[in-house]
């Protein structure tokens, strides 16, 4: 029960995926592309979760299926995206824009459904087809993450390795490194016009800060 509970869990977040990407379909190809993948997803997650919810041995009519070809599928997917996208040196950080982030929302979810499918599959029988397609979905989900973020030229965040460093990285989606977020003409107008309002955020808290600590030690 626990199994198809998380792959319908998955299916709805593919379902609010699909919401937000549905605001750029007709406008960005991409969008269409993810669209279309999305749809194809959710109904075999469908025949996934009917499987999974059908005692072991039992057969009916038109019962969902799901196969090597399923896999393959998306291991073609990959493949396809993986050619526009730079190659990974370092972990990422979740993130990179809406779609991109319920990507890897989505992708989390799915590594917990096939976690239970293992676990399932050693207490009774069950088909290793369905493990397999939750195991490329979740890989195929974090590509696609990665894709999204660089067709809409979002920033992908990398895992930093000393985090209390006084430079922060992160990478956009062509490519670009950025050392800090000292606004530039190459970004949004948007961090331009809030970067000098974080700026007066900042030193307010600091005065705030050395006033309470005055208050504290005060006699």
């Amino acid at each position: 029960m626990e199994a198809y509970g998380d792959v319908d869990e998955l299916n709805s977040t593919i379902g609010v995926v699909r919401a937000f990407n549905a605001e750029l379909v007709g406008i960005h190809s991409s969008a269409d592309r993810l669209e279309e993948e999305m749809r194809w997803m959710q109904n075999k997650l469908f025949d996934v979760g009917g499987l999974l919810a059908t005692a072991p041995g039992q057969t009916f009519k038109n019962m969902p299926t799901v196969t090597a070809r399923d896999v393959t599928r998306l291991e073609k997917l990959m493949d396809r995206c993986q050619k526009d996208l730079p190659p990974l040196k370092e972990f990422i950080l979740p993130g990179g824009g809406k779609i991109s982030s319920l990507l890897h929302q989505a992708r989390t979810i799915c590594r917990r459904a096939e976690r239970l499918c293992v676990r399932l599959g050693r207490e009774e029988p069950l088909d290793p087809a369905l493990v397999r397609f939750l195991n490329r979905l979740s890989d195929t989900l974090f590509v696609l993450a990665r894709w999204m973020a660089k067709q809409q030229s979002e920033p992908e965040f990398l895992w930093e390795r000393d985090p209390e460093g006084s430079v922060k990285r992160e990478t956009c989606g062509k490519g670009v490194t950025w050392t800090d977020w000292t606004p530039t003409s190459s970004r949004p107008a948007i961090l331009q016009w809030c970067f000098p309002l974080v700026q007066e955020v900042q030193a307010i808290d600091v005065l705030l800060w050395v006033g309470s600590l005055r208050i504290w030690v005060r006699p």
